[in-house]
């Protein structure tokens, strides 16, 4: 009789999934499916559950705020999660930059390559490194350090610009500086040559 009751049914057949769709509850729950899902989940994102596990043992206090700002940045769409490495086969423009001793913020990184002004619709959920110490929920100007792995949550567009981004040696300059370098070998020499000064030519 409430139409504004939230409603969870649960699907134990599958041969009464034509029923259930037809029903349109809000949350259809089939038990098969969740343990699936969560098996493919675990492989796919390894950080998964350490951020699950570390989510679990908050309490409100902590976590009411994220509860309020997370959607606030993601929309209530449940979003894609991904693991990112940070190492040179995964992201080497990152990587070779952290090598050569360049402080790099998550909040520096998380720009979007065709408007370096607008942040990306992800969010870094947890950070581990090499160290075994691991950041839950890290703050934007936490400093990466070569070989942290992110845990990331957003639309799947900002995660493959993120993958682009930690990856590609020009989009990363224009994320960091700016500049929007030439993206190819040939088009790099002829900006190389333009910008070279000009030799006067004697008579």
């Amino acid at each position: 009789l409430n139409k504004e009751l939230f409603v969870i049914v649960r699907q134990n057949h599958e041969s009464n999934r034509a029923l259930f769709d037809a029903y349109d509850a809000d949350i259809t729950v089939v038990p098969s499916r969740v343990i699936a899902h969560e098996c493919i989940a675990i492989l796919s994102t390894p950080l998964l559950a350490p951020f699950l596990d570390e989510i679990r043992a908050r309490d409100e206090p902590w976590c009411g705020p994220q509860l309020d700002r997370l959607p606030g940045r993601l929309g209530w769409t449940v979003p894609e999660i991904r693991s990112e490495r940070i190492n040179v086969s995964r992201a080497p423009a990152l990587y070779r930059r952290l090598m050569r001793g360049e402080t790099i913020t998550l909040e520096m990184l998380l720009r979007s390559p065709s408007n370096r002004e607008r942040v990306l619709d992800c969010e870094v959920l947890f950070l581990d490194r090499d160290d075994d110490d691991h950041l839950l929920m890290p703050a934007t100007d936490t400093r990466i350090r070569a070989g942290d792995e992110l845990l990331l949550a957003g639309t799947r567009d900002a995660l493959n610009d993120v993958g682009l981004i930690i990856a590609n040696e020009h989009t990363l300059a224009y994320i960091l500086t700016g500049e929007d370098l030439p993206g190819g070998w040939v088009w790099e020499r002829l900006a190389r040559r333009k910008q070279a000064p000009t030799r006067a030519r004697l008579p």
